[in-house]
């Protein structure tokens, strides 16, 4: 299922976004209408989830989590790598969420208004509704592989173009993740 959830996000980015050669700035509801993104929205709460890839550990399940700490199903995920997607507009910004990459138990890898930078890792504490997720196809090592990648990143701007998936001179959150 999470294969899916992958998936549909990638047919996502790449059937509604087309590669521009600006400096322009765009905004969320400019790029992406807030009625597709409920759709997109209520289609992945639809899907189940099911066990991350390292079981055993108390904090390995992919889940799905609200701001009340009821857990929905799982452990909240802490293991490098683990892709944390929320439908909170970060700092009402932006109406399609929020993304970040777990880095370790206590930090984050993600790219806000003012560039790439290591947050806390607490989203299932100051969001809503908060999901974990990794590539059904790559290993443990890979996701951590992924997040060292991202933290390599660290300093670079934010990507306002949000056409603009093939630049890595900037991000925003969920091309970082992406990338």
């Amino acid at each position: 299922m999470k294969q899916r959830l992958v998936i549909a996000t990638l047919i996502f980015i790449l059937l509604y976004t087309v590669t521009a050669w600006s400096n322009e700035k765009l905004y969320g509801n400019e790029v992406f209408p807030e009625s597709q993104v409920e759709d997109i929205r209520e289609e992945v709460y639809k899907k189940s989830t099911v066990k991350d890839k390292k079981d055993n550990q108390a904090t390995g399940m992919v889940s799905l989590f609200s701001i009340r700490r009821e857990k929905t199903v799982g452990r909240y995920p802490t293991r490098k790598g683990v892709i944390l997607v929320t439908s909170d507009p970060y700092k009402g910004l932006i109406p399609t969420g929020h993304a970040a990459i777990v880095y370790n138990n206590g930090h984050v890898i993600e790219s806000v208004a003012k560039g790439v930078i290591m947050g806390p890792n607490n989203w299932n504490i100051s969001k809503k509704k908060c999901i974990g997720v990794s590539v059904k196809g790559t290993s443990v090592a890979q996701d951590s592989k992924a997040a060292d990648w991202c933290y390599k990143q660290m300093g670079k701007g934010y990507n306002f173009n949000y056409l603009n998936v093939s630049t890595r001179a900037k991000f925003y959150c969920s091309q970082l993740v992406w990338a």
